[in-house]
């Protein structure tokens, strides 16, 4: 009688483990499906997010590049009448001074500069401009300066015979020697013609 007690007793006993443990399986199956299907919404969430940003980075490139082709048709479009108005041809002007900065800035920046040089008086030729973009090159060169602030510098320098934007690039002149040999009539055009001159020698 005790050992069929004994018998019983573990026959329950067993069978309340199994239940236990099918249990525990049926728990950490749903847990294992509630953790994957975690990862999937983190999956998909994070898909959706690189999507979205791929898509703000290419239109905001496009942005930029319909913005900067805008800026560029304006510009050339200033460049070539400025350019006419002064006898000169801009194309060949262009085309000179990306050969004496070779290459180290775009035509965008350099046309910029044209346009700059015209405005503020400086006798703008094709060899002229090219010689600047030289002298700009290699006086940058030689202070740590990029060929765009090197030439930004010389033509606002110039235009405004100023020595002080000058010192930027190394040149060290004075006004007054250079508009020496000028009588005292001598035009604004003619003075900036003679510091031109004074600073390409340097």
């Amino acid at each position: 009688m005790a050992t069929e007690n004994l018998k019983y007793v573990l026959q329950v006993e067993n069978q309340d483990f199994k239940r236990k443990m099918n249990e525990s399986q049926l728990a950490t199956q749903k847990a294992s499906r509630g953790i994957t299907d975690s990862f999937k919404n983190i999956a998909g969430a994070a898909k959706t997010f690189i999507a979205s940003a791929v898509v703000m980075s290419v239109g905001q490139a496009v942005a930029s590049m319909v913005k900067m082709a805008e800026e560029t048709r304006v510009v050339r479009t200033s460049f070539s009448r400025l350019a006419e108005g002064i006898g000169q041809d801009s194309t060949r002007i262009l085309r000179a001074m990306e050969k004496g900065i070779g290459g180290t800035v775009n035509q965008l920046d350099l046309m910029k500069q044209a346009n700059s040089a015209i405005l503020l008086g400086i006798p703008v030729t094709v060899d002229k401009m090219e010689q600047m973009a030289e002298t700009a090159l290699r006086l940058g060169r030689a202070v740590g300066r990029t060929g765009k602030e090197a030439m930004g510098d010389l033509v606002t320098g110039i235009g405004r015979m100023s020595p002080l934007i000058l010192d930027n690039l190394g040149i060290t002149i004075k006004a007054e020697e250079a508009f020496r040999g000028l009588g005292e009539g001598a035009t604004d055009a003619q003075k900036r013609m003679a510091f031109f001159e004074a600073v390409m020698k340097k």
